[in-house]
């Protein structure tokens, strides 16, 4: 049986948003244990909600130097990369703002990644980010007073919001396929529904229940050849 480790963000912790209080709390809608089962595998999840690339690198260093050799890593970050300290761009929106991380940045690292773990001879498996929902986002982000019209003089329109988490979820794809490393697709699974925003929490981000039932069958399925 073949022991898979995960490290990725909030989405693959399964964090999901409480409708009631408006809170994060963690879930188990991510069935592992289904997937464990349909798959003949060992899964073990180390992802940490809000992690980025920069500090996802750390843990799979450190997670490696401490002996472990699991037979495949799932490696998902992207999510907080893309995103903005909204607070100081609401507060002097002419500013020349970045994302966390920038995409050259994520592409080095993400390479670097996949290095360190061929090094060790585990196989790495890269995955694609869900879309978010950018107007339920900016909603979100804005909900406790931040200025809006401060943010859409930043942004020029709300839609800026997933073209920039689209393009750390391409280079995602663009890095597993130069390097020949198993990409497991999330993103074209919910674009392929009639309605993808059904799958996704009110903040626009984190998908909900019936998302996280998306993720775990477009695990089997992709890996449903016994290739994991």
């Amino acid at each position: 049986m073949n022991k898979v480790t995960i490290f990725g963000d909030s989405i693959l912790r399964g964090v999901l948003l409480n409708p009631g209080d408006k809170k994060y709390y963690f879930s188990k809608n991510i069935d592992w244990t289904y997937i464990e089962n349909a798959l003949d595998v060992k899964i073990e999840n180390r992802s940490k909600m809000g992690c980025d690339i920069i500090k996802g690198k750390k843990f799979i260093e450190n997670y490696i130097q401490e002996g472990n050799r699991p037979d495949f890593v799932l490696v998902e970050y992207g999510g907080n990369d893309s995103d903005y300290d909204w607070k100081k761009v609401a507060n002097a929106p002419s500013r020349d703002y970045k994302p966390n991380t920038s995409l050259e940045t994520f592409e080095r690292t993400l390479s670097e990644i996949i290095n360190i773990l061929r090094d060790a001879q585990i196989q790495p498996v890269l995955m694609s980010l869900p879309p978010v929902i950018p107007n339920r986002y900016f909603e979100w982000i804005t909900r406790n007073g931040l200025n809006k019209d401060n943010l859409l003089y930043f942004l020029g329109d709300v839609g800026v919001i997933y073209r920039r988490q689209e393009m750390y979820s391409n280079m995602i794809i663009k890095v597993a396929a130069a390097k020949n490393v198993p990409l497991v697709d999330v993103r074209e699974v919910f674009l392929k529904v009639q309605d993808y925003p059904y799958y996704m929490c009110e903040d626009g981000v984190h998908p909900n229940s019936a998302g996280h039932k998306l993720i775990s069958d477009c695990f089997i399925e992709y890996f449903k050849d016994g290739s994991l």
